[in-house]
């Protein structure tokens, strides 16, 4: 199992901890992409303050709306890297999951009872949404799912599958049990 996953006891449940850590070449790539960003956005927007045609203007803003969106993707993905872990707790009839982070998600709990078909989230192999969702830049790219009252909950954010089916494996002991 990776350092990005900790399973363990706790009384009657279990806890599952998987950090949002990802290599630090990654890392690096990430927070240089970011700088770099950062600059450009910066650099237009004392275009934005020259004396400029309607036209140019309209343009810049529309570059600098733009910019900004990713700017705040690229920041938030870099933050959740640096700090952030998915916490999943099972215990006396309950799984809730939760993030660490303000605005990466609030504490969720599900009924036990209510969870059909846990298992895997399949991923075609060579598709665009896959490659996007697994890429280290992206916050997302679960890998296990189950239904709730007819709802898809995911969780397991880009881990590999060894380590998903090593989580997989101890949800499944432990809804087996309560179940």
């Amino acid at each position: 199992m990776s350092d990005r996953i900790e399973i363990k006891k706790d009384g009657n449940g279990i806890i599952i901890r998987i950090s949002g850590k990802m290599k630090k070449w990654h890392e690096s790539v990430l927070f240089g992409w970011l700088a770099a960003w950062s600059f450009c956005g910066i650099y237009i927007m004392f275009f934005f303050l020259q004396p400029l045609s309607f036209e140019e203007k309209m343009f810049l803003l529309a570059y600098l709306a733009f910019w900004a969106y990713f700017e705040y993707m690229a920041a938030r993905a870099w933050i959740w890297r640096k700090k952030g872990v998915e916490t999943i707790k099972l215990n006396d009839g309950n799984l809730s999951m939760e993030n660490n982070l303000p605005t990466f998600g609030g504490h969720k709990s599900y009924f036990i009872e209510n969870i059909k078909n846990l298992g895997f989230i399949e991923k075609k192999k060579n598709s665009f949404s896959s490659s996007y969702f697994s890429s280290f830049w992206i916050i997302g790219g679960e890998t296990i799912s189950f239904e709730y009252f007819g709802k898809l909950v995911a969780l397991g954010k880009q881990i590999e599958q060894e380590d998903a089916q090593q989580v997989l494996n101890a949800l499944r002991k432990f809804l087996k049990r309560k179940k």
